[in-house]
């Protein structure tokens, strides 16, 4: 087939794998919000000098949990972007090999009637 093979891309499993991303980054969220709710329960009676550290701790949770969710939603997005990138190339693929279909059945055709 040469220049007009398939488009080597499992779009099921790239559609799979967004899925999964998606609801990764929701279960970090999920996850996030029930720490921070059961950490301000924590919060309102809590005094003394671990305070202070456990503060520093819960920020450094709430950036981490942020910045992964951040990352499994930017590689869904490029999974997305690879996605339409292969389509489009297929379909350029599909165009491209129809006309050169086309040029063939043409040139035929005039061998025939060049024939007759």
């Amino acid at each position: 087939m040469g220049r007009w093979d398939r488009v080597r891309w499992d779009a099921g499993a790239a559609e799979a794998a967004m899925t999964a991303l998606e609801q990764a980054a929701q279960q970090v969220e999920r996850l996030a919000t029930q720490r921070v709710d059961a950490a301000r329960v924590m919060l309102r009676e809590w005094r003394g000098p671990f305070r202070q550290q456990f503060d520093a701790r819960l920020r450094q949770a709430d950036a981490e949990d942020a910045a992964l969710v951040a990352d499994l939603r930017r590689a869904r997005a490029e999974l997305a972007r690879l996605t339409q990138l292969a389509r489009e190339e297929q379909a350029r693929r599909d165009r491209a090999r129809a006309r050169w279909e086309a040029e063939q059945r043409q040139r035929q055709q005039q061998q025939q009637q060049a024939a007759s």
